[in-house]
């Protein structure tokens, strides 16, 4: 019997602050999970949450093998995907305020790197379900990866569109930009049309949180979050010599401290933290 071995590879980065009822995921796939952090967190799997999974304009999903990660250097949670489609380059980019309830930042960026116009459009499927129909082998990876857009189309397509604003409820997600995304509501998907000259870009911005909330540049908000960050960061002072004079081993200890950091988390509703990967 043969076995075919796949090099691991990391599936996720998480993009939520600390002390946040929120849970905001990346998957290499180019999909966003949005979930909140609801008591007892032994059962986030059966929990209610929302995610939006970018698609070509043949509604198709975009080839996770080839996606590369974007980080910053000292972990910071401003993380990005870059993705190829035939001539056209997919950037995503994400972040999350420092705040309770924070609202999630997206930005899609398409680039025509061809030398002949590109006239085409681009997507996005929105979905609400529980954490396990939308995430892939949750809640870890010791398979080979393989999510498939396909395994969405059971989920009830339950978001409307009004203007610039898409809704589940309570659930909603602003858009802005370059890019008119206008919904099918029979199969849930939106798409924007385009055309691009040789070199040229366009963007789209989106902003998600529960309820009305509100919402404002993307690039100060991103540095406000980037700012943030800082701050924390600069609180490692205490480091033994050794390792305070080897660049790689700082690099590697600030990495670790945001993501444990990201794990103390506030209980939906309640006054006292939680620990959650």
């Amino acid at each position: 019997m043969s076995k075919n071995w796949q090099r691991a590879c990391t599936t996720r980065l998480y993009v939520h602050p600390p002390k946040s009822e929120r849970v905001y995921t990346l998957w290499r796939e180019g999909k966003l999970c949005f979930g909140e952090n609801e008591n007892p967190i032994t059962d986030y799997l059966a929990q209610i949450s929302s995610a939006m999974w970018f698609v070509d304009g043949d509604g198709e999903q975009l080839d996770f093998r080839s996606a590369e990660f974007v980080m910053q250097p000292d972990g910071i949670p401003v993380h990005g995907i870059i993705n190829r489609v035939g001539h056209l380059q997919v950037a995503l980019e994400t972040f999350a305020v420092a705040e309770r309830c924070s609202t999630c930042y997206v930005k899609l960026t398409l680039i025509n790197r061809s030398d002949s116009p590109v006239e085409d459009r681009f997507g996005f499927v929105p979905r609400t379900a529980q954490e396990k129909k939308l995430l892939f082998d949750a809640p870890d990876n010791y398979g080979i990866y393989a999510p498939k857009l396909d395994d969405w189309m059971d989920i009830p397509a339950s978001w409307t569109q009004e203007g610039s604003v898409f809704r589940d409820g309570e659930r909603t997600i602003k858009t802005w930009g370059d890019l008119n995304f206008v919904l099918e509501e029979c199969s849930g998907f939106a798409f924007a049309e385009f055309t691009l000259a040789p070199g040229e870009s366009c963007e789209a911005i989106f902003a998600y949180n529960i309820g009305e909330f509100a919402f404002g540049d993307y690039d100060a908000e991103r540095e406000k979050v980037m700012q943030f960050w800082e701050r924390e960061l600069t609180r490692v002072n205490a480091l033994p010599e050794r390792i305070a004079k080897d660049p790689e081993m700082v690099r590697l200890i600030k990495n670790l401290i945001v993501h444990i950091l990201q794990c103390f988390c506030y209980s939906k509703g309640d006054d006292y933290l939680l620990s959650r990967q």
